[in-house]
């Protein structure tokens, strides 16, 4: 530890900064301009928490599926559906707690490419979302209105349709 004082690297970081003198001190205005988020960034707020609800709606209409009249959708597949639907929800949170730390865009090369590619992630994922609970709500619609007619027909596979579903078939 000594070695190290005496060659002004503290501790495991090397800090020889601590030997350059005093730290400058900033003005309220200049903290206050340096410590916000730009207008995108907080557009870009809102668009993760939009994500994230929408991520919620997406879950739980996932798991209502299950439970309801549809015994074609097995319960792996509901399962994965349903798991599918939350990981926008956890990228969303990431990228939250990301923004806590990184108020403005990076300007060092790959992390300015990778910040700005989560953005149009979360904006895909918003329009991913927001498709999904509109297909909820327009089954759930169909089967309110049509309760005796199917909205697929039985020779229809439904888009989540697997071999795991037929192996669990099988075994029935």
């Amino acid at each position: 530890m000594i070695l190290m004082w005496k060659d002004e690297q503290f501790g495991l970081t090397f800090l020889a900064v601590l030997n350059d003198g005093p730290p400058s001190i900033l003005s309220r205005e200049e903290i206050s301009k340096a410590a916000t988020f730009s207008i995108s960034g907080t557009i870009f707020i809102m668009i993760y928490c939009l994500a994230a609800a929408m991520s919620f709606y997406g879950l739980f209409i996932s798991i209502s599926l299950m439970r309801h009249k549809h015994h074609s959708l097995t319960t792996a597949i509901a399962l994965s559906n349903a798991f599918n639907a939350f990981l926008p929800c956890l990228f969303v949170h990431l990228m939250l707690a990301l923004n806590s730390a990184v108020l403005k865009t990076p300007k060092m090369s790959p992390f300015k490419q990778l910040y700005i590619m989560a953005r149009v992630l979360a904006i895909v994922m918003v329009l991913n979302s927001s498709s999904r609970m509109v297909e909820g709500v327009y089954l759930a619609n169909w089967e309110v209105h049509n309760p005796k007619q199917p909205f697929l027909s039985p020779e229809h596979q439904v888009a989540s349709h697997c071999a795991l579903a037929e192996l669990e078939g099988d075994q029935n």
